[in-house]
C-alpha cells in the first residue's frame, strides 16, 4: 500500500498526510504533495516525507527520507530554475527520549540538475555521523554531535562545487548552579569546508529605503566600492549592498561559538545582613558570538575566540561580538550606574581583496531619578574604531574616540516630556592614516506629548557646532563628521502619530538638517496602517 500510493502522483493539487501502526513498536508516516500549474509557463512541484521506525526493547531503528521535484518549463523546455534531490537516513538509537539518548546514523543526499533538457545526477554525498543527547540531569543539558560528510561530483558539467570531505562537531551546553545565581548557555562547533568567494555591487533604491549613501570623493562621476557609506541621515539611504557567488572556493577550516552567561547574586544570596543586601545590588550579562573561518589547520589558532588577528592573510572570515554588562541597582526606580565593556571584529573575503573592520568600546551609564517628575542620565564613553579595506586604501582609519553626554528630563504626567541633552564629542585619527581631528559639541531639546488612545507629538531640535583639522570630502571625514560639515550646523525632526480609528493609524514624519554654507535639506513622509 505504501509504495502504491507514493508511485500515484495523477492527481492535480494532491497534498495527504499517511499514518499507519501495524503494532504496538511499529510505526510510519508519509506525507505526499503534488502540484501543477497551468499557462506558457509551467511548474510541476512532487514532495514526500517518510519515516519508519521499529522498537526493539530499549533500542530503536528507524528509515527518514525526503524528496523535491521542481520542474519549471518555458515552452515544454526545462529552464536552469529546475532541481531535484533526495535525502535518506537510517539510524540506530535508544529507544526512552525522556532519558540519556544517543543515535548512531547513516545518510545520503542525491541532486538532480537540469541538463539538455533532462534531469540529470549532477552531487552526491555521505554521511555517517552520532549525535548525543543529555536530558536526566535537573539543571543540565548536552546534546553532542558528530558528522563526516563525503561529497562526490558525478557531472561537473552542472555544478561548480569542489569534491571534498568535512567534518562537523556541534556541542549545545546549559546549566544552572548556586541555584541559579549563574545560568550558561553554549553552542561551539567546529568544522571544515570550502568558502566561496563574494564580490559585491550596488544597487540604487528609492530615497529612505536603502542602507549606504554615494559619495563622490574624486569627482570623476563614476560610483567606486569605495565611494560608498552607511548613511547617517534618512534621505541619503538610496542604495542597498547585494553580494554575488563567483566560481571560487578555498579550503578552509571553521568554528562557531555562542555563550550567555548571567550572574545574579539574589538567587542565592537571600539572607537579611547589609554585605549580602548589597552584593545583591549586583548583576551581569555577558554574550560571546564568535565566527572563524581559515586556512590554518592549527587548532590553538582557529578555535580560539580571543586570537583573531584580523590582519592574518590565513584568516578568510572573521564575525567576533562580545559585550560585558554590570549592572548595579539594575531593578531600582531611583538610582542606577552600568559598566559595558564591547568589542566587536570583522573580516570578509571578497575576490577583489579583504575589508575587516574593529571597534573597542568602554561605556559608564549613570541615571538619577531626582523625584517623580525630574531625572539625569550621563553616559561616557571612550574606544577605538578601526577599518582597513584592500580594494579601497582610502577608508582606512584609526579612531580613537572620546563622547560624553547627558540629559535632564522634565516628566510631570504620562502625558508630557520635556528633555534638555548635550554632547562632546573627540575623534583622533592616528598619523599612519592621516591624523585627522575633529571636536563635536551638540546641545538639543526634545519636546514629547502622548494623548491616550489618540495619538503622540515628538519634535526635537540639535545644534552641532564641529571643529575639523584634516582634509575634507573623504571617507575618513565622511566617518568623523558624521555626514555634516565643519562650523555650525542644526537638525530637527517633528513626528506625529494619530490613531484615526479602532484599527486605523496615521503617521507624519518631518526632518530637516542645515549646515554652514550649504542649503537646508527637508524630507517628510506620510504612512498609514491598518489593522485587521
Amino acid at each position: 500500500k505504501i509504495n502504491s500510493y507514493l508511485i500515484d502522483t495523477s492527481y492535480i493539487g494532491l497534498k495527504n498526510d499517511l499514518k499507519i501502526k501495524w503494532t504496538k513498536k511499529v510505526d510510519a508516516k508519509i506525507d505526499l504533495s503534488y502540484l501543477t500549474t497551468d499557462g506558457v509557463q509551467k511548474s510541476s512541484f512532487l514532495k514526500h516525507k517518510a519515516y519508519i521506525s521499529k522498537s526493539f526493547k530499549k533500542f530503536k531503528i528507524g528509515f527518514k527520507d525526503i524528496h523535491e521535484q521542481n520542474l519549471f518549463t518555458d515552452s515544454d523546455t526545462l529552464t536552469n530554475s529546475t532541481y531535484q534531490f533526495y535525502d535518506w537516513k537510517i539510524f540506530l538509537e535508544q529507544g526512552d527520549s525522556s532519558k540519556n539518548n544517543f543515535q548512531f546514523f547513516y545518510q545520503e543526499r542525491y541532486d538532480w540538475f537540469n541538463k539538455l533538457n533532462k534531469l540529470k545526477k549532477a552531487a552526491s554525498a555521505k554521511s555517517p555521523g552520532f549525535i548525543y543527547s543529555m536530558r536526566n540531569k535537573k539543571n543540565q543539558q548536552l546534546k553532542l554531535s558528530v558528522a563526516y560528510r563525503m561529497l562526490s561530483i558525478i557531472d561537473t558539467s552542472l555544478t561548480n562545487i569542489l569534491p571534498e570531505n568535512s567534518l562537523i562537531n556541534r556541542v549545545d551546553y546549559q546549566f544552572k548552579i548556586l541555584k541559579g545565581m549563574i545560568n550558561s548557555n553554549t553552542y561551539y562547533e567546529i568544522g571544515s569546508g570550502l568558502e566561496l568567494q563574494k564580490e559585491f555591487i550596488y544597487l540604487e533604491v528609492p530615497a529612505g529605503q536603502g542602507v549606504y549613501t554615494w559619495v563622490d570623493y574624486n569627482n570623476d562621476d563614476i560610483k567606486d566600492l569605495g565611494e560608498f557609506e552607511i548613511a547617517q541621515f534618512q534621505d541619503q539611504a538610496t542604495y542597498i549592498r547585494i553580494f554575488t557567488p563567483s566560481n571560487n572556493y578555498i579550503k578552509v577550516y571553521s568554528y562557531q561559538l555562542s555563550e550567555v552567561l548571567n550572574v545574579n547574586p539574589r538567587y542565592f544570596f537571600k539572607k537579611k545582613k547589609k554585605f549580602f543586601q548589597f552584593i545583591n545590588r549586583f548583576n551581569s550579562q555577558t554574550t560571546l558570538r564568535s565566527e572563524k573561518k581559515t586556512s590554518s589547520l592549527d587548532f590553538k589558532t582557529f578555535s580560539n575566540p580571543f586570537q583573531s588577528n584580523i590582519n592574518d592573510t590565513l584568516l578568510q572570515t572573521l564575525s567576533n561580538s562580545f559585550r560585558n554588562s554590570i549592572f548595579f541597582n539594575r531593578s531600582n526606580p531611583k538610582f542606577g550606574i552600568e559598566y559595558t565593556f564591547q568589542e566587536f571584529n570583522s573580516k570578509i573575503l571578497l575576490l577583489n581583496g579583504f575589508d575587516s573592520r574593529k571597534k573597542l568600546t568602554k561605556e559608564w551609564k549613570i541615571r538619577w531619578n531626582i523625584n517623580k517628575s525630574l531625572s539625569i542620565t550621563a553616559n561616557s564613553e571612550n574606544g577605538i574604531k578601526h577599518n582597513y579595506s584592500d580594494y579601497a586604501p582610502t577608508r582606512n582609519y584609526e579612531l580613537k574616540i572620546a563622547k560624553y553626554n547627558s540629559k535632564i528630563a522634565y516628566q510631570p504626567s504620562t502625558k508630557f516630556r520635556l528633555s534638555l541633552n548635550g554632547s562632546y564629542t573627540d575623534k583622533k585619527n592616528v598619523i599612519l592614516y592621516g591624523g585627522e581631528n575633529v571636536f563635536l559639541s551638540a546641545l538639543g531639546l526634545e519636546l514629547r506629548y502622548n494623548k491616550p488612545k489618540k495619538g503622540s507629538f515628538t519634535g526635537n531640535i540639535n545644534y552641532i557646532y564641529i571643529n575639523y583639522i584634516g582634509e575634507e570630502n573623504t571617507a575618513v571625514s565622511f566617518e568623523m563628521l558624521e555626514a555634516l560639515q565643519p562650523g555650525n550646523n542644526s537638525t530637527w525632526t517633528i513626528s506625529y502619530q494619530r490613531t484615526l480609528a479602532n484599527n486605523l493609524q496615521l503617521t507624519l514624519n518631518y526632518n530637516g538638517r542645515k549646515s554652514f554654507e550649504t542649503p537646508a535639506v527637508h524630507t517628510g513622509g506620510v504612512q498609514i496602517r491598518a489593522f485587521f
